[in-house]
């Protein structure tokens, strides 16, 4: 997400799981980390938060626009601050 590069292999392990109530979890090596998420149905955008040490999943914290949904799949891209990126987040 970094200058369009592909870092998917930074997110490599990690599991996440999307809550009703607004709360994700990443999860990874035993390692619970909670942040929020929220969908904007008329923007057709996820906003993303994790109040992290971790840089990684600190480069998610941003409005992703929703670009594609499928009943195993979500595809997100953002452009521009702080990161330029996409975001591909599919079932296990």
């Amino acid at each position: 997400m970094d200058n369009n590069n592909d870092q998917t292999n930074d997110y490599t392990g990690y599991i996440f799981n999307f809550n009703a109530s607004g709360e994700i979890v990443a999860s990874k090596n035993g390692t619970d980390i909670t942040g929020s998420w929220n969908e904007d149905n008329t923007a057709k955008n996820v906003s993303l938060y994790f109040n992290s040490a971790d840089p990684v999943l600190n480069k998610l914290n941003d409005n992703w626009d929703v670009k594609q949904i499928s009943s195993t799949q979500v595809n997100l891209e953002n452009e521009g601050k702080p990161f330029s990126g996409k975001l591909n987040i599919s079932n296990q």
